[in-house]
């Protein structure tokens, strides 16, 4: 007869991959957000954290803008742009300081956000792990995954929080494709194309989804 899956429980097919619970051990929102983490959690770090940014194009006003969701427990300080007048804007809008160059943001600082082009990751990050200051990097970490788990080595290596931001890869439609894959039932894949507008239909991205969520008993 025709042999069938095993029958997943609710929680197996609301994360098929076990993606949630495998990657639960870096949140940078818990680093620096202290309504979601009750505090200042990094480890033999007190006080207020100085935030640097390496970076002020779209996506480090993007990530400024959620650290300023986050409320008290951190400051941007030191920010850094080849382009100094976008810098000088950005450190006006998020009340930073501007800075001459990569190692003055990293000297300044507690967590260093990198937010410039993917050919620069690497080097600073292994600039910002050489002096041991906590990293966010922008996705992706780099062109290739040699580079992405030597990434991945130098950050283990000084001991450092670091985080880089999937912020897809646990979203309802991602999941789903991941189940499809993964379903015998799919037959041998011979080819996948995803288009992503930004505006898959799921709780990241629909305006009302808090309230409709909020109502659901």
């Amino acid at each position: 007869g025709e042999s069938r899956a095993p029958a997943r429980s609710a929680r197996d097919r609301s994360d098929p991959a076990g993606i949630r619970s495998a990657h639960r051990s870096v949140d940078p929102a818990d680093l620096i957000c202290p309504r979601r983490a009750g505090g200042v959690r990094v480890a033999g770090m007190a006080g207020t954290i100085r935030i640097g940014f390496l970076g002020c194009g779209y996506i480090g006003d993007f990530h400024a803008a959620m650290l300023a969701d986050c409320g008290d427990g951190h400051v941007i300080g030191a920010v850094f742009d080849p382009d100094g007048e976008r810098a000088a804007k950005f450190a006006e809008k998020w009340r930073g300081t501007p800075v001459t160059g990569v190692d003055e943001v990293i000297d300044r600082s507690d967590a260093v956000f990198v937010c410039t082009w993917t050919s620069e990751h690497a080097d600073m990050v292994r600039r910002a792990a050489a002096r041991r200051r906590h990293v966010f990097c922008e996705k992706p970490l780099a062109f290739d995954a040699r580079a992405a788990a030597a990434m991945a080595e130098t950050v283990g290596a000084a001991g450092i929080v670091a985080a880089v931001g999937l912020i897809l890869r646990t979203t309802p439609a991602m999941l789903a494709l991941r189940e499809m894959l993964a379903d015998p039932a799919s037959g041998r894949i011979m080819n996948i194309v995803f288009r992503d507008d930004q505006y898959i239909p799921c709780l990241l991205y629909t305006s009302d989804a808090a309230d409709e969520e909020d109502s659901v008993d």
